[in-house]
């Protein structure tokens, strides 16, 4: 189902952009699939365009163990049904584990796409490793936008 999405994603973008007469796009995005769709949409469209990914999530921290990325959640959830921890402790670790705004804390497919949109060129230096809640990432959203307007002149 991944890669209908993904042209799904692109054709709406497309039909959007050519909808409203863009001469130029910044994209937003973070999830595996969007980030795709969405760079397959500036091929397909050809005008300036580069893409701002949201970034990863902080790590989370439970109990003795920090660092924890939502990767984690599956030996947590093993580790249930294995009887080492009750349902309130499952319930706890899940609060803790994903403890803010941003993409999978780990190097998954949602932050492989977004340092991958950068190896292409197609986003600045940093964003795809620049944690959603650092103040770099806002910095790098309005460079951006710089970046598209010096291209349009």
């Amino acid at each position: 189902m991944v890669l209908p999405s993904r042209d799904l994603i692109a054709d709406s973008v497309e039909l959007m952009v050519r909808a409203h007469g863009f001469d130029a796009m910044v994209m937003l995005a973070s999830c595996d699939k969007i980030v795709p769709g969405m760079l397959m949409a500036a091929v397909r469209l050809n005008i300036p365009a580069i893409i701002v990914t949201g970034g990863p999530m902080q790590a989370g921290k439970w109990r003795d163990r920090n660092n924890l990325n939502s990767g984690d959640a599956y030996e947590m959830v093993g580790a249930y049904y294995a009887g080492k921890f009750t349902s309130e402790d499952l319930a706890e670790f899940e609060d803790c584990v994903c403890p803010g705004v941003g993409s999978c804390s780990h190097m998954a497919t949602a932050n492989t796409m977004s340092t991958a949109a950068e190896a292409l060129g197609m986003s600045l230096p940093g964003c795809g490793t620049t944690a959603a809640v650092d103040a770099a990432k806002l910095r790098l959203a309005e460079e951006s936008g710089r970046k598209i307007m010096e291209l349009l002149g």
